[in-house]
């Protein structure tokens, strides 16, 4: 086997280790006489069967294969060469898993996205710093504990604070919490005039009122709002 190797015959070296009983030798032997010959979609079968993963999946990416590939890449712990490969593939929630498993969390949350996961995506956009959206979606989810957690992290002079503090208002007026709730949304109004682009969070605060029990300050603010 080795004399074969040493001039070129890879196949005749694999029948040598064959009869060693050298399975895994073997397949890699051919395997790469195949591959050095062109003969990849041959080649490939005999690579992966040697364990060689990471090869496997240079050839089957070169073959356009690239659903094959991304397993083998991430046989090979090759995340991400196994991520682009899943994405090439149109394999959204693997390309997510290995972009996560890499560390590339805001590639994952966008595969998750294109996948339709919503609630792997708000995790994967929380790694990733991304907290505002990720509270978002937790509150689209009615994932209360999520987002308020999230959108508490906010901070005051953020642009997204007053968004922030309406989602919290929300929140806890789910939960039953009326007090955090007026509180939320009247710093969700802030000093804001009532105008087409803020009335919701008006309409909001105003609801917060009425479920508090203060119905006299529940008619001021419906009252601005007419």
């Amino acid at each position: 086997a080795e004399l074969f190797l040493r001039v070129g015959r890879g196949d005749l070296a694999a029948k040598a280790l064959e009869r060693l009983g050298d399975a895994v030798g073997a397949a890699r032997a051919l395997g790469e006489y195949l591959r050095d010959k062109g003969q990849d979609a041959e080649a490939v079968e005999h690579l992966k069967k040697a364990g060689e993963h990471a090869a496997a999946g240079d050839l089957y990416r070169k073959l356009g294969r690239y659903g094959e590939a991304g397993v083998c890449y991430r046989d090979a712990d090759d995340f991400p060469a196994a991520a682009e490969a899943f994405r090439a593939a149109e394999q959204l929630e693997p390309a997510a898993e290995a972009y996560s498993r890499c560390g590339k969390f805001a590639e994952a949350a966008d595969s998750y996205a294109r996948a339709g996961r919503a609630d792997l995506q708000a995790e994967m956009l929380e790694k990733a710093g991304d907290i505002f959206t990720a509270g978002k979606l937790y509150a689209e989810q009615g994932k209360a504990d999520g987002a308020i957690r999230l959108m508490q992290q906010i901070p005051a002079d953020s642009p997204n604070y007053g968004e922030a503090c309406s989602i919290l208002g929300r929140m806890f007026q789910e939960k039953g919490m009326h007090s955090l709730s007026v509180k939320k949304f009247t710093e969700a109004t802030g000093s804001q005039t009532i105008a087409r682009n803020s009335v919701d969070a008006f309409y909001e605060l105003g609801r917060a009122h009425e479920r508090q029990g203060d119905l006299v300050g529940a008619i001021e603010i419906f009252e601005r709002i007419l």
